[in-house]
């Protein structure tokens, strides 16, 4: 879970907890959108009984390990390429979402909430081009991320999909942004 807000981050050790009864040894990364709020958030973890690691202690988790936190600023790169699928957030119990684009250039599964106001078209594109899909409540949530984590060839296939099509999207980007600056920086000399 990437990207998350305040509340997201207990959802997240839930659905944790419900798919580690079927998958031992589970670990779930968590990387918080403010990095400053770790310590709340490895109490109110560790309060409930979750093994907590931190990024920004430099741990490294152990078997007792649950969660992981990645509480850190610039890594972001580092913990998309840890796990798969991966759920994007401020999309569950906040408005606005984040962009889903950014696994979905990586090659990961994308998974998000109901509330991704600021990221609809990438959202709805990515849905599309069957690279992410949306879930409803943090039950759907669990239920889907255990479902694929036992089944590699469909997080493979939407992570192939979602990353061409966020491919394309960020090439008509860049082709939009040159056209712009060109006279610019031409005129510039």
């Amino acid at each position: 879970a990437v990207s998350t807000h305040e509340g997201e981050e207990r959802l997240a050790a839930d659905v944790h907890r419900k798919i580690a009864r079927s998958i031992p040894g589970l670990l779930t990364v968590i990387v918080p959108r403010h990095a400053d709020r770790g310590d709340a958030i490895e109490t109110d973890l560790t309060d409930r009984g979750f093994g907590v690691v931190r990024r920004s202690r430099n741990e490294l988790p152990g078997p007792q390990a649950d969660i992981f936190l990645g509480d850190s600023m610039g890594e972001m790169g580092l913990y998309l390429r840890l796990g798969n699928p991966v759920f994007v957030g401020k999309s569950l119990l906040h408005e606005g979402g984040h962009n889903p684009r950014e696994p979905a250039l990586l090659g990961r599964a994308v998974l998000f909430g109901p509330h991704m106001e600021n990221f609809i078209q990438a959202a709805n594109d990515l849905m599309a081009a069957s690279g992410a899909i949306q879930v409803a409540d943090a039950a759907t949530l669990a239920a889907l991320v255990g479902r694929l984590l036992q089944d590699a060839e469909a997080v493979a296939a939407m992570g192939a999909a979602g990353q061409a099509r966020a491919e394309a999207d960020a090439s008509g980007i860049l082709d939009a942004v040159y056209r712009a600056l060109a006279p610019v920086v031409e005129a510039k000399g």
